[in-house]
């Protein structure tokens, strides 16, 4: 009893995928459209949704927020002292990426490039520093932070 049921299950199947279904699909997908038209029509009317005017700027113009920067370490008003590595690091702000970082000392002049350098106060001079980090962003924004550190 099961076999005829399931031969008789496949031929509806067949008879409906090779006459029907292509109708079936267009409809489906008609329907379907006009649908989303309709909706998209109302929720104009409403108010719902905005109709959406063409931006004046283009979308590889840059970030419109100023570009920025602040080093982190070292603190202004560290003392930095013996052979040990010390990190001079700043972050970025605003702008468009990928940034480049510049670091200079009124004392050793260039330092280094990137968001962070290590360095060994035993290799800098000693007194009394400005450490100045330059960022440029794609753009060719620029910005610059600075902090004051001894080294002894």
């Amino acid at each position: 009893m099961r076999q005829p049921v399931l031969a008789l299950i496949r031929s509806i199947g067949t008879l409906n995928r090779k006459k029907y279904y292509p109708s079936l699909t267009k409809c489906i997908f008609m329907r379907s459209m006009l649908l989303t038209l309709s909706l998209a029509v109302v929720l104009l009317a409403a108010g719902c949704v905005e109709e959406k005017s063409p931006s004046p700027a283009s979308p590889d113009m840059t970030d419109a927020s100023p570009i920025a920067v602040k080093i982190t370490s070292p603190r202004s008003g560290e003392i930095l002292s013996g052979s040990g590595e010390v990190a001079f690091s700043a972050v970025a702000s605003g702008g468009s990426k990928p940034y480049t970082y510049v670091w200079t000392s009124n004392l050793n002049g260039a330092l280094g490039r990137g968001e962070s350098v290590r360095l060994r106060p035993d290799g800098l001079k000693k007194g009394a520093h400005t450490i100045i980090v330059q960022l440029e962003d794609s753009a060719g924004q620029r910005a610059q932070g600075s902090v004051q550190i001894r080294v002894i």
